[in-house]
């Protein structure tokens, strides 16, 4: 079967590959904060952050699309990711 490329296909592979970022920086941060959850309390803003951008991302991929439902699911969640990243920055840097 012949592989053929479509129109776009070079923005779904970077999307695939901030995705791939994302998802690798919140492992690490989450076996840090399994480690020790005291002396590395400051990753769960960068978790938070990164499942942000992750799910912008993926917004803006379904966005081109033309799929507004997950769109509209994938910023809801996003909105509620920034609401947990500012409540984690606050009660742990201040």
């Amino acid at each position: 079967m012949k592989m053929t490329r479509r129109n776009g296909s070079g923005f779904v592979t970077v999307v695939d590959v901030l995705n791939m970022i994302f998802g690798i920086i919140i492992i690490v941060c989450a076996v840090f904060l399994l480690v020790d959850m005291r002396e590395y309390a400051r990753m769960f803003f960068v978790v938070f952050a990164a499942g942000t951008a992750m799910n912008i991302n993926m917004a803006i991929k379904y966005y081109n699309r033309n799929d507004m439902a997950r769109m509209i699911a994938l910023a809801v969640f996003a909105l509620i990711l920034i609401a947990l990243a500012v409540f984690s920055l606050v009660t742990v840097w201040f």
